[in-house]
């Protein structure tokens, strides 16, 4: 295999210095292929020029090389032409391929042509061989563009067609008279009209009947000025019959000989005007909401209020338009407070509270306002939207009736102490008959005494006193004197005895009075501070207080009492519930015909607090009554008033507590649960503990 390389300052426009002809020469005469080269060298062509010599070293150079042409001998002693135009049609497709011999007839020639051979020479005439070669490079590299041009223009039509099938937008043209002449496959996928049988319709028999006088308007304001793009909306027919709301542009392109027509370019609308109408809708809504809406953008400046806003603030939409709605503070708010509504919603929680704020004109308003942060498609707040609502005239409402709560919930503690005095001076005014009965016995034992005749005896001893001995020794009624003092000792001795017994029972009696009136005097004093009290003394002053009606109603007392240490309790507000409640369960215990009366009272505690449970075997609550027993005013007894129960609970709560009341039904008894912190942390307790502090 030989290479040569030849180039000359004057070069043909099918090589250059820098980019030599690349040619591959199968010949076995050397004669030749020096001629070959004289010859290119003297046309000005610019070649390297590799010779091989069978088809080995040809296959060999076409996998190392590209060649821009190849030049074959038609007959060689180890192949021939054609099979080297076999190999090279199979390893370099395209590439020019020129048969030259000296013995080729004119139908190997053809034969050669057919099978793909570019052109051929014959030796007898070599200088056609520089022509054939420039003709063969030209023409290669024309076919080489016009297969690149033909791939271009078979891309170019895949992406615009992938633009119009996929297209949102329906793109024809229509003549003058509205008839279509040519449409986009899109057609197909946003009207339902396969291209076919779109292209031929009159447009405007598928307009909406209402729609087509403006919709030709529109069209012939277009034919009138080429330069013009009209936009008109419209209601189109579907293939399914349905109609679909298209926005339409449209440009005349009659003087474009191509297009000899008008271009429109028509996009369904529909699910948009939907959200449109949805939108006003809304909007509408929003505007005429009863209450107040504002929206901020993240930073807080107002970018829309509605009417509502106005009305509760005092100022108009252009007034607060890229303000901040600091401009409603009342001071009646430090700033901890607004921190931490700031702090809430930039972390995207809802903020909810009442506020004051003061309005335009310069007075304040309670409004309770909710703000809640609004975030895009990637979860980023962007804005906020706050709804208020002026609540004012319920917080003066809810005054008031705080208010009146209170002077009823006075009015009944006022009823409760009433009611808990006319217990102990019942109790007392037992205590003061069983007085009265042991007075009267004694004042009777003191009249009946024999210690009157005792007097009679010293009188006759005093008689005698000169001569005692013979006196009891030797007069009849001296020997009785003995005797009868002593059966007058005896009879002594027991008056002194029932006389002692009678005078202890008065103590105890007065004792018990003394009890009573000293636990209504704890109890009247007003509770301006807790004490450590323990509730099973509580209790037994609660049962010591009712003893007397215990003992009337023959109710027995079961004592289930843990262990539990002293504790810090609002002490009368405690023992007034007790005693209510016991007096209670005692009249349920009266009221019922179960043959044994017995009240059960447990004191336990659990997770820092105390229970007091008190059961009787009484009469029972109904469903209907359970429901409202604590109502205030609501009793179920003849002479009740309804405010024991309603008062117990109040206290309870005050307290930090609780009462509860369990029943099966009537006939079944009933569970009052009263329940207290250990350390209660509101009602009178917490505040005598504050008020304790310098």
């Amino acid at each position: 295999m030989l290479t040569a390389e030849y180039t000359r300052p004057e070069l043909a426009n099918c090589s250059s210095p820098g980019n030599p002809l690349r040619i591959l020469h199968l010949e076995d005469d050397p004669d030749f292929c020096e001629l070959v080269k004289v010859l290119l060298a003297r046309d000005g062509i610019a070649s390297e020029l590799v010779v091989v010599s069978d088809l080995d070293e040809l296959n060999a150079a076409l996998e190392k090389t590209r060649f821009d042409i190849i030049l074959a001998d038609y007959q060689l002693p180890s192949c021939s032409g054609m099979q080297a135009l076999e190999e090279a049609a199979r390893r370099c497709p395209g590439t020019p391929f020129v048969v030259v011999s000296g013995a080729i007839g004119e139908e190997a020639a053809i034969e050669g042509l057919k099978r793909g051979a570019t052109d051929y020479v014959l030796k007898q005439w070599p200088e056609r061989l520089a022509p054939v070669i420039r003709r063969a490079i030209r023409e290669a590299r024309e076919r080489a563009q016009f297969e690149q041009a033909q791939k271009e223009l078979g891309r170019r039509e895949k992406y615009l067609r992938a633009l119009t099938e996929n297209s949102l937008d329906v793109l024809c043209t229509v003549t003058p008279g509205g008839v279509v002449t040519y449409t986009s496959p899109s057609v197909k996928h946003v009207l339902g009209y396969e291209p076919e049988e779109f292209v031929g319709q009159q447009i405007f028999s598928l307009v909406h009947p209402d729609d087509v006088a403006k919709a030709r308007k529109a069209f012939e304001e277009g034919l009138l000025n080429a330069e013009l793009r009209v936009r008109h909306e419209l209601r189109f027919r579907k293939r399914d019959q349905s109609w679909c709301h298209l926005e339409v542009v449209g440009q005349s392109h009659l003087d474009n000989p191509e297009i000899a027509g008008v271009v429109l370019s028509s996009r369904d609308i529909s699910q948009r005007r939907q959200v449109e109408a949805t939108l006003r809708l809304q909007s509408a809504a929003l505007e005429s909401a009863a209450n107040a809406i504002v929206i901020t953008d993240r930073a807080g400046r107002v970018i829309w209020a509605n009417a509502a806003f106005s009305r509760l603030t005092g100022y108009s939409l252009a007034d607060v338009l890229g303000q901040s709605p600091r401009l409603l503070k009342s001071g009646k708010h430090d700033q901890a407070f607004y921190r931490n509504l700031w702090e809430t919603v930039i972390a995207g929680r809802v903020w909810h509270s009442e506020m004051i704020n003061r309005h335009k004109d310069g007075h304040l308003y309670t409004e309770e306002a909710t703000i809640t942060p609004v975030r895009d498609e990637h979860g980023e707040i962007t804005h906020f939207i706050a709804v208020k609502q002026d609540i004012s005239d319920r917080k003066r409402a809810e005054l008031d009736l705080q208010r009146a709560h209170n002077q009823l919930l006075a009015f009944s503690r006022q009823a409760a102490i009433a009611e808990f005095a006319t217990g102990i001076l019942h109790n007392v005014g037992n205590v003061l008959n069983s007085i009265g009965v042991a007075s009267t016995c004694l004042a009777q034992s003191l009249r009946k005494s024999n210690s009157a005749r005792l007097s009679q005896v010293v009188a006759l001893l005093r008689e005698h006193e000169t001569n005692l001995g013979n006196f009891f020794t030797t007069d009849p009624r001296g020997k009785l004197v003995p005797g009868y003092l002593s059966q007058l000792a005896e009879k002594l001795a027991s008056e002194q005895a029932s006389a002692l017994h009678e005078i202890d029972q008065l103590e105890r009696n007065l004792d018990h009075i003394k009890a009573i009136v000293t636990l209504q005097q704890d109890s009247a004093k007003a509770a301006t501070r807790p004490e450590v009290v323990k509730l099973a003394d509580l209790v037994a002053d609660a049962l010591k207080m009712n003893s007397n009606a215990l003992v009337r109603g023959q109710v027995q007392v079961i004592k289930e009492f843990a262990e539990i240490p002293a504790t810090m309790l609002w002490k009368h507000g405690v023992l007034q519930i007790l005693v209510n409640l016991i007096r209670n369960a005692i009249q349920a215990c009266e009221a019922s015909s179960a043959p044994q009366r017995a009240l059960n009272i447990r004191v336990n505690h659990s997770n820092d607090r105390f229970r007091i449970a008190i059961t009787d075997n009484g009469v029972g609550i109904s469903n209907e009554n359970l429901a409202q027993i604590c109502n205030l005013g609501f009793t179920t007894k003849k002479d009740g008033h309804g405010f024991g129960l309603h008062s117990a609970l109040a206290a309870a709560k005050e307290m930090g507590g609780s009462l509860t009341v369990q029943s099966d039904g009537p006939g079944r008894g009933a569970t009052f649960t009263l329940e207290l912190p250990a350390n209660p942390a509101s009602g009178p307790a917490a505040a005598a503990k504050s008020s304790d502090r310098p």
